[in-house]
């Protein structure tokens, strides 16, 4: 067909220079082969555009299907971000409203321990049993709770020596023990935690 095109145009060409009065055979000659560089320019702009058009179609498919990728995982690399930002957010929250009463019942535990010491020659509580009443009393320093809650929010060591609180508080300059703590690792304290209360306790005792 595009052969048929070619020879077509060369015809042309042949009569426009007859009818200009070229006769000579040298003429025509020129004149078909001027035609099938015309129908030759044709030809390779067809091809061109036959093939460059499917090239640049799958180009855009290819393409397309990229951005749909790089899209789904922005989208799914953002969703995991909230997500570590809501987790974040909701124990900090949780830690600073269970840290408020947390922080109170430590210093609250601290004196219950401390009081039962002085009623008692020195001693150690030895259970919670033995604090129980001082915790009735309001030693707890934070209201609405049970004494199984504060028993389940606040641990003591009940096997910890006094004498050798004492004395680990009489050489070191600040608290070098931990006998009493929170079962959830929180704790806002305003002032001095458990620890540095019985520390100061025990150095203020040690003194002459």
């Amino acid at each position: 067909m595009k052969r048929g095109f070619g020879k077509s145009l060369a015809k042309f060409a042949i009569d426009c220079v007859a009818a200009k009065g070229v006769q000579d055979e040298q003429n025509a000659s020129r004149a078909e082969a001027f035609g099938l560089c015309i129908a030759s320019e044709s030809l390779w702009a067809y091809s061109v555009k036959s093939t460059v058009g499917p090239m640049h179609l799958q180009y855009s498919k290819k393409n397309c299907r990229h951005q749909m990728r790089y899209s789904l995982l922005s989208f799914l690399i953002t969703t995991a971000l909230i997500g570590v930002l809501l987790a974040v957010s909701a124990m900090a929250l949780r830690s600073f409203l269970y840290g408020i009463d947390d922080g109170y019942a430590l210093g609250g535990a601290a004196e219950m321990v401390m009081g039962y010491m002085d009623d008692n020659s020195g001693k150690w509580p030895p259970n919670w049993e033995v604090l129980r009443t001082r915790f009735e009393q309001g030693g707890s320093r934070v209201g609405g709770w049970s004494f199984e809650k504060f028993k389940s929010r606040i641990w003591i060591d009940f096997q910890a020596d006094p004498a050798e609180l004492r004395r680990l508080s009489a050489e070191s300059g600040k608290p070098s023990f931990n006998v009493i703590g929170t079962t959830h690792n929180t704790g806002v304290y305003v002032g001095d935690d458990a620890n540095t209360r019985l520390w100061k306790y025990f150095r203020s005792a040690s003194e002459p």
